[in-house]
């Protein structure tokens, strides 16, 4: 169904809602909002509550990483690449633990498989794909059709608990690449991702960023009120740095022009308009600290709040 609608605020709670619907039963989500967090967290992975995987991925402009996805008999698994790195390895089957979901993948197939199953990929021919698990060698996989590799095992023999199993690939250029992840058979084991990429990757920014905005306001307006009250302190003794800083503070608070000038900015920061101007083609819209109004509509602010936070902090 599809009807026709002139409203940009209108379209964007349809996007919204299209958006929740589907990423409440969808497998697993990929983005790059955060990317790397400029070089400081080079995995930013995480499970939402119901089960869908969020995976930022390193941007190709400044890192050349880029990302392989393959299904495995329903089984979803990836790799996060360097480019020009080679050989490439990614293990199918058994799939990593950590990036498994049982409300959306059939993982039992794990425990009734036959086969270890690899892709691996390289300019030069794959000499030899050699397989450990629990640091025990199980034998080289043999390639069954372009960069498929497989080896026979009894899955049943790693029914209980946690396994490592461990994927080194050598071409005949002389390259060599090893590719290891953690499996289970059981669903009732736990295996948590990092909890600063979670709470980045999971958090209401938004919520954080405006409550910080609204603090910060509060705080400067109520120390130099209360600094501009209080009666100038009398020194006995030299003065230390922070006696020194409440001093300035309380002659700063009591000059009128100073006083009244940061009242008026800050509260010009918080209710006043920041700017008007043709934010749409056609349409003149005007930018404050909670929002944008554009169009006679109303668009709840984000990132103006952070505009705002370094206003009022440049301006302190």
């Amino acid at each position: 169904y599809f009807t026709k609608s002139k409203s940009p605020k209108e379209i964007l709670c349809y996007a919204l809602i299209i958006y929740f619907a589907l990423i409440s039963f969808a497998l697993v989500y990929l983005c790059g909002h955060f990317h790397t967090l400029g070089g400081l967290m080079p995995v930013l992975h995480t499970r939402h509550p119901d089960g869908t995987l969020e995976l930022e991925l390193g941007d190709w402009k400044n890192s050349r990483k880029y990302r392989i996805l393959a299904f495995d008999h329903d089984l979803f698994s990836f790799a996060d690449l360097k480019f020009e790195e080679w050989p490439v390895i990614l293990i199918t089957n058994p799939k990593s633990y950590l990036y498994s979901s049982y409300a959306h993948e059939p993982l039992q197939r794990i425990l009734h498989s036959t086969h270890i199953r690899i892709l691996a990929f390289s300019p030069s021919p794959i000499k030899s794909v050699k397989i450990m698990i629990d640091d025990i060698y199980l034998g080289d996989a043999i390639q069954v059709s372009g960069p498929l590799y497989v080896l026979k095992w009894s899955p049943k023999n790693y029914s209980q608990g946690f396994h490592q199993i461990a994927v080194t690939v050598k071409d005949i250029s002389g390259r060599s690449a090893t590719q290891l992840h953690t499996f289970a058979m059981q669903g009732s084991l736990s295996l948590k991702f990092d909890l600063l990429a979670s709470w980045l990757l999971l958090t209401d920014h938004y919520i954080w960023v405006r409550t910080f905005f609204v603090l910060t306001i509060i705080f400067q307006v109520a120390l130099l009120i209360i600094f501009r009250f209080r009666a100038k302190p009398k020194f006995k003794k030299p003065p230390g740095v922070a006696v020194r800083t409440s001093f300035s503070l309380h002659i700063l608070s009591k000059i009128d022009l100073f006083f009244y000038s940061f009242l008026v900015l800050n509260l010009y920061t918080v209710l006043g308009p920041w700017f008007i101007g043709e934010l749409i083609d056609d349409h003149v819209g005007v930018c404050f600290s909670f929002g944008l109004v554009v169009n006679g509509q109303f668009f709840e602010g984000s990132t103006t709040f952070v505009f705002g936070i370094l206003q009022v902090g440049l301006s302190a």
